[in-house]
């Protein structure tokens, strides 16, 4: 190839470059000016992340999948790749963090905030289960400090399992003051059905609790 021939390359090279960088630009100031659009919705969709850590209290997959069904809108508008746009403008830091909400939430915020959450609540989940004389190891008063709205509770026989839905029943009663009325407990047979009825009844003579075998609840 002559002079001439590598110049024209070399040219057409740089212009590539030149149009590659202008379209990134414009893709950029396009998405820029959508995100401006919702500027607000994404801030107040931070916000209302941040509200689920200010009760201090265990926060449930149910409360973060609710949060992400209010805002799906939002995801749709600010996908992952906003992430790796590199621009200091302010609107990309609000639809960032809502991403990184979005996306990971669960594991970069809530995760650990549930794990601090059952340490700091475990010691009053024992001595609550102490004055009822209900002895619980450290798994089972994890499994109790779990505060999710349903609880899905699978072990062999003679680990604990009753032990475990007794004391589960008296903390959401005397420590998350949720109604007797208002918890279902479900169980495969007809025997751990009259056992957790029993033991109940010991407990709380005045309290209804429902307590059903899946058979019958269906």
């Amino acid at each position: 190839m002559n002079l001439s021939g590598i110049l024209i390359l070399i040219a057409l090279v740089f212009g590539a470059y030149a149009a590659l960088i202008l379209l990134r630009k414009k893709r950029l100031s396009d998405l820029l000016q959508k995100l401006a659009k919702y500027d607000r919705d994404f801030k107040v969709a931070i916000i209302d992340f941040h509200n689920l850590f200010q009760n201090n209290w265990y926060i449930s997959d149910w409360q973060y999948q609710s949060w992400k069904t209010k805002y799906e809108y939002l995801a749709k508008i600010a996908n992952p790749d906003i992430l790796k746009l590199k621009t200091d403008n302010p609107i990309k830091k609000s639809a960032v963090s809502f991403t990184r909400a979005w996306t990971n939430g669960r594991k970069l915020f809530i995760d650990d905030f549930n794990e601090k959450f059952i340490l700091r609540e475990s010691p009053r989940i024992k001595q609550l289960l102490d004055d009822y004389k209900i002895p619980c190891n450290t798994d089972q008063i994890q499994a109790i400090a779990s505060d999710e709205n349903n609880t899905l509770l699978v072990a062999g026989a003679g680990t604990g399992k009753t032990t475990t839905i007794l004391g589960k029943i008296i903390y959401l009663i005397k420590r998350a003051k949720i109604a007797p009325q208002e918890i279902l407990v479900l169980s495969f047979t007809g025997n751990a059905v009259e056992e957790l009825k029993e033991r109940i009844a010991e407990k709380f003579s005045g309290d209804k609790i429902e307590i059903l075998t899946f058979h019958s609840f269906g």
